[in-house]
């Protein structure tokens, strides 16, 4: 963005904006403050919309997530008076970003279309690169690794037409790791090595030691591919040491986590630890409830690995109270989407290629890729909206948690292929319950599954739970490894009630849970039944 146009009173300090964003967020705001009063006084829409998008960025870097809403939606006024479409398009992305990180994929996807359809209407094509980028990693995070391609290979060949822009290989470097990764999910190792041989060639000199990490991070997992598990041991004891002397920002966070949860199933215990210490930090910072319970779930995972009850129980109360802050930042999120679209989007026209991609990606998001089941994702909004049902009409509510008993022990001896079938085959069954009507059935992560009575009294529960029980035993799946018995077998804890206005629909999860923490304690093999206690 030029401002040949300004004094070099003013040029000089947006230098300093630009120079200081994300490295010295203090000087930063000095210098803002006074653009900003400078911009006042002289009604300058160019200048308000400088200033509210490095702020924007700032707050991301920073991993100030509140503050990146307020300062994007403010500087988009400004910014489209003012014509700055590129900073309404970068903007766009970053509240892309922030939507995925907040378990929002309808909302990301939605930003990340409105930003490629301002691309095409200005011109931008080299800034296009960026939201193909990131919505070939949406459909990534999917398990749609075809779709995934098709946007990283677009992303590529966009941003290979401007070499000289900022951060080039950095941003190249994670394209190339990512079609890799595509690669290896598709089971092409020839594809994997392809890339990973540019990356070490073309880029790996230029790129920053955050980008470093990641790159290793990749080419661990692509050692264990491999079966190369000497070279993968020798790469996770660099990586230990290298680790902590590095910044972490909320980029690279989702593959620094998953690159620890791959630690916890090969037992890596204490390099574990230490890469979880480092990511603790951006985490809390971030305030992004959503990622804070999913890291300390991963937490609970190890507590349980390890045998520390205690801990383990203390990071499940911690993680009980984030729940109910996740209201608050729906709705802080809901009201930016409904002033930006008010705002900015009444007169915007969508693609219909666009619009069709977009339903794809609905369907997607709602669906859990492996069981076809509603995943996580619409549990919460499923689950939200029969709690209301029930409460207004008030009528009984019953919640049922499932696990899978020793299925740690099932996945680590026959393998994830075996235990991705085991899993379909719990799936199947727990979704014959359908057809009784008004059940809902969703796969909570992992061996979880979630099961959502509407109307129903409590001995009919019982026999809902009983034919589950059964089915799954007739199917006779062999597991030597259980102490329960040698075949797949399922743990079951299940609360009722009638919805009153003391309790929310977290009260029923959180009983049901206890309910079939229980059951494992005592035998596993079971179901047990009883009522949402409000109190806990």
């Amino acid at each position: 963005m030029e401002f040949i146009e300004y004094g070099s009173e003013i040029r000089k300090r947006l230098d300093a904006v630009h120079n200081n964003c994300g490295r010295n967020p203090e000087k930063m705001e000095q210098e803002c403050q006074e653009l900003e009063h400078l911009a006042r006084k002289m009604q300058d829409d160019k200048l308000m919309g400088f200033v509210a998008f490095y702020r924007g960025q700032n707050a991301y870097l920073t991993n100030q997530m509140g503050d990146l809403f307020r300062y994007c939606l403010e500087g988009m006024e400004y910014q489209e008076k003012a014509e700055q479409w590129e900073y309404i398009v970068l903007s766009y992305n970053l509240l892309g970003i922030t939507s995925v990180n907040q378990g929002n994929a309808l909302f990301a996807i939605d930003y990340y279309l409105s930003g490629l359809n301002l691309c095409e209407e200005h011109n931008l094509l080299t800034d296009a690169y960026i939201l193909n980028m990131n919505i070939g990693a949406l459909y990534m995070r999917f398990g749609a690794y075809e779709a995934a391609h098709q946007y990283l290979d677009r992303s590529l060949k966009l941003i290979m037409q401007d070499k000289n822009k900022e951060r080039y290989y950095n941003d190249i470097t994670v394209l190339y790791i990512s079609l890799a990764n595509c690669e290896m999910h598709r089971d092409n190792i020839s594809g994997v090595n392809y890339y990973l041989k540019k990356v070490l060639s073309e880029c790996y000199e230029y790129i920053d030691n955050q980008i470093k990490i990641y790159v290793k991070t990749f080419q661990v997992q692509s050692y264990e591919k491999e079966e190369k598990y000497e070279q993968r041991d020798r790469l996770i004891e660099e990586l230990t040491q290298e680790f902590p002397k590095i910044q972490i920002n909320m980029d690279l966070y989702e593959d620094f986590y998953n690159f620890a949860q791959y630690l916890l199933t090969i037992k890596k215990y204490d390099d574990f630890e230490i890469i979880m210490h480092k990511l603790e930090e951006p985490i809390d910072q971030s305030k992004l409830i959503r990622q804070q319970m999913q890291f300390i779930q991963l937490q609970m995972d190890y507590y349980d690995a390890i045998g520390e009850e205690e801990k383990f129980n203390e990071a499940a109360k911690k993680n009980y109270k984030l729940v109910s802050r996740l209201e608050e930042e729906d709705a802080m999120t809901m009201r930016s989407i409904i002033k930006m679209r008010t705002d900015l989007e009444l007169n915007k026209k969508q693609s219909k290629k666009m619009e069709l991609e977009n339903k794809k990606l609905q369907k997607q998001s709602e669906t859990d890729s492996l069981t076809g089941m509603a995943n996580r994702f619409y549990l919460n909004r499923y689950a939200e909206k029969i709690f209301q049902h029930c409460y207004v009409n008030k009528t009984m509510l019953g919640m049922e948690i499932l696990d899978i008993d020793y299925f740690k022990q099932y996945n680590d001896n026959y393998g994830h292929q075996a235990g991705d079938n085991c899993i379909k085959m719990v799936a199947e069954a727990i979704k014959s319950l359908e057809k009784y009507g008004h059940i809902f059935t969703a796969r909570y992560g992992g061996d979880e599954f979630v099961i959502i009575y509407d109307g129903y009294g409590k001995e009919e529960m019982e026999q809902f739970a009983k034919e589950l029980k059964e089915k799954i035993i007739q199917a006779n799946l062999k597991h030597e490894y259980s102490q329960t018995a040698k075949i797949v077998t399922v743990s079951q804890g299940i609360c009722y009630d009638i919805p009153d206005d003391k309790q929310k629909i977290w009260d029923y999860l959180y009983s049901a849970d206890k309910i079939l923490y229980h059951v494992k304690k005592q035998s596993r093999n079971d179901y047990g039944i009883g009522h949402c206690d409000h109190m806990l």
